[in-house]
C-alpha cells in the first residue's frame, strides 16, 4: 500500500520571472516512515522568444524490477514492491534548459540533465529461477544494493503550425551503474544515441 499527497503553488516574482515549488509526501506500507520530495522549478524570460529554465527536485520510488537488468530482449517485465528490509530507492535530477521562439513560429529547446540514483537493487543472477519461489529457502530479497548516476543533452525542434508541422527530438544520455561484483559499469539497456522524428 502507498498513500500519497502532492502540494503545489505557482509564483510570478516579475513578468520575466517564475518559480513553481512542490513537495510530495509518501507513505509506503511496509516502511515505518514518511518520504519527502521537494522539487521546484524556475523560468527566466531572458526576452519575448528566449527563456532560460532551472528544475531540480527528489524522487522515490518504491518498485523495483525483478528481471534481469542486462536482458537485451524483455518479454514480461516482473515488478516487486521494494521490500521491508531495503530503503526506498531515490534519485536526485538537476536540468537546465534554454528555449527560443522563431519568428516563423519554431520552437527549439535544449537540455542539460543529470540524475544520481540511490538504493536501487539489482536482481542477482543465481536468484533469476528463485524469485518465482521454486525454492522454500529463496528469497525476494536476493538483490544487489546498487547506485547509479545518468547524464545527457536534449534537443527538441518543433513546428506547430503551417502545411508542414511536426517534431524533431534528439538525446545524448551516459548512464553508468555500481554494483559490489561489478564495480562502475555501463548496463546494457543503456542507449547512448536516441533520434525521434513525428
Amino acid at each position: 500500500r502507498e498513500v500519497a499527497f502532492f502540494l503545489q503553488n505557482k509564483w510570478h516574482f516579475s513578468e520575466k520571472l517564475k518559480f513553481q515549488g512542490g513537495i510530495r509526501l509518501t507513505d509506503y506500507a511496509l516502511h515505518n516512515r514518511l518520504y519527502v520530495d521537494p522539487r521546484f522549478g524556475t523560468k527566466y524570460h531572458y526576452s519575448d522568444n528566449i527563456a532560460l529554465k532551472l528544475n531540480w527536485g527528489y524522487y522515490h520510488q518504491f518498485l523495483t524490477t525483478a528481471n534481469n537488468q542486462d536482458e537485451n530482449l524483455r518479454l514480461v517485465e516482473l515488478w516487486l514492491g521494494i521490500p521491508e528490509d531495503k530503503p526506498a530507492s531515490i534519485s536526485e535530477h538537476l536540468i537546465a534548459g534554454l528555449e527560443y521562439m522563431s519568428l516563423k513560429n519554431i520552437f527549439y529547446r535544449f537540455e542539460l540533465y543529470r540524475k544520481n540514483f540511490e538504493n536501487l537493487l539489482t536482481l542477482k543472477q543465481d536468484a533469476l529461477n528463485t524469485i518465482e519461489g521454486e525454492s522454500d529457502s529463496s528469497s525476494t530479497n536476493e538483490f544487489w544494493d546498487t547506485k547509479g548516476n545518468s547524464w545527457g543533452a536534449e534537443f527538441l525542434l518543433k513546428k506547430s503550425s503551417g502545411r508542414l508541422n511536426g517534431w524533431i527530438g534528439y538525446t545524448y544520455a551516459e548512464v553508468k551503474y555500481y554494483t559490489a561484483p561489478s564495480g562502475w559499469h555501463f548496463p546494457n539497456f543503456d542507449r547512448t544515441h536516441t533520434l525521434n522524428i513525428v
